[in-house]
């Protein structure tokens, strides 16, 4: 029982490791030369640009029948505040709100920070239910905009995937020509062999045919086939010089595809960590 125990311990531990937890926290704010309480979280992977944006279409969802109305609008105060005013955010509380929102930038993530203004008093200030609804809304958006920070990874993450899996076909196909050309090279040596056999055995034996009419080959004759040995020579060497080029590019791309199979790999576990992640942000 005892050894159970401590396996289900450890399990739990591990699972616990592998979420990403978003905490929000309440720290004072200053604004209008007086402390107040704000809900300040650090969201990875994300830009300011991108959680302002979520920040404005989660407190103000808009739909078709929006179309012609006019709806609150997120203001930039200066280079890292906005405000938006009398918003209803019906999960907090029924009463029109400002809302102050600051977010700072960091390397790998942003910290953002809300106020909730209702009419001079604001939520968060007493402990209560407002306090816990506010906290849950942002730990709510904080969330998915952490989720939607993680998709991106995993949308480029899955467009290099697709590049090298391109490239790794890209090399197949060239193979597959190069081995074609390969092959046409050499049925051209073959034949070239067989046209300087025929030329050399004519030369040896002085004779332009073997038959009963064979006729000895004249000086003019025995020039040209000279002549001809040498273009057919060199013709060969050409040729096979081609197939050696061939065969070294074949050569050159399985090596690239034997490498890039591994990156393929890597790449597949790439996203299945950040599709894992994703799983568990929380």
């Amino acid at each position: 029982m005892k050894k159970l125990l401590s396996l289900g311990l450890i399990v739990a531990a591990l699972s616990t490791q592998a979420q990403e937890e978003i905490h929000v926290q309440q720290k004072e704010w200053a604004l209008n030369n007086a402390m107040q309480p704000a809900f300040v979280v650090d969201v990875p992977q994300t830009t300011s640009k991108d959680a302002i944006a979520l920040w404005e279409a989660t407190l103000v969802p808009k739909n078709f029948f929006d179309t012609f109305k006019k709806l609150p609008k997120m203001e930039k105060e200066d280079k890292e505040q906005w405000v938006i005013r009398r918003v209803v955010v019906a999960e907090i509380c029924p009463d029109t709100l400002d809302i102050y929102t600051r977010i700072t930038s960091a390397k790998d993530r942003i910290t953002f920070a809300t106020l909730f203004d209702n009419n001079g008093s604001f939520i968060g200030a007493q402990s209560g239910s407002g306090t816990d609804k506010a906290q849950e809304y942002v730990h709510k958006y904080a969330a998915e905009l952490y989720r939607q920070g993680v998709r991106n990874e995993v949308g480029e993450l899955e467009k290099e995937l697709k590049r090298m899996k391109s490239d790794y076909s890209g090399f197949d196909r060239d193979n597959k020509k190069m081995d074609r050309k390969s092959a046409g090279k050499q049925s051209d040596i073959d034949d070239l062999n067989d046209d300087l056999k025929g030329s050399k055995n004519i030369l040896k034996t002085n004779m332009l045919s073997e038959s009963d009419n064979a006729t000895p080959l004249s000086g003019e004759a025995n020039k040209t086939l000279n002549e001809d040995i040498k273009k057919t020579s060199k013709e060969i060497k050409k040729a096979k010089k081609s197939v050696d080029k061939y065969e070294k590019k074949i050569d050159k791309n399985t090596s690239k595809q034997k490498h890039l199979l591994k990156d393929i790999e890597n790449k597949e576990q790439e996203i299945k960590k950040a599709q894992q992640k994703l799983e568990n942000i929380k």
